[in-house]
């Protein structure tokens, strides 16, 4: 059996490598707590090096986007304006080849009227005329008249 100086020593030897286990823990738990302080920093370095490039990217695409719409705007600013033009420009084919022969057969027949109006007496040389006419038929009443008289009497 074990006597008291026995288990004192005992005792001294379990606290004396209690105390180098927890010494060794210890500094076990200091060397991870340095590789996870380490390796902490590393995943703060790469989070800033992705909050740059993300930020890179996003600028960079925000920019790539307005120049886009800048393109596209101006083309569809381009593609209008051909557009119109085209459009303006079949119009005024369409009233040339449907109008102009209305017009000309038009002209054509006002022409001819005046022609046929040219080819009549003036108007002035017409009203002298009727009016020569009025004259022929009182004239005409008249000796129409007298010849009656001759005869009756």
């Amino acid at each position: 059996m074990l006597d008291k100086n026995d288990m004192q020593v005992l005792r001294q030897m379990f606290d004396e490598s209690e105390t180098r286990i927890m010494k060794n823990v210890d500094e076990k738990f200091a060397e991870r707590d340095k590789r996870f302080d380490d390796i902490d920093k590393r995943f703060e370095a790469i989070d800033k090096r992705f909050d740059e490039f993300e930020a890179r990217i996003t600028q960079n695409t925000a920019k790539q986007i307005a120049e886009a719409e800048d393109r596209i705007s101006q083309n569809m600013t381009r593609q209008i304006a051909e557009s119109e033009a085209r459009i303006m420009h079949n119009a005024r084919v369409m009233m040339e080849s449907v109008f102009d022969p209305k017009f000309n057969l038009l002209a054509e027949g006002i022409q001819a009227i005046n022609d046929k109006l040219d080819a009549m007496a003036p108007i002035s040389r017409v009203e002298k005329i009727e009016a020569d006419v009025d004259l022929l038929k009182i004239a005409m009443k008249q000796m129409n008249a007298e010849i009656c008289e001759l005869r009756s009497g």
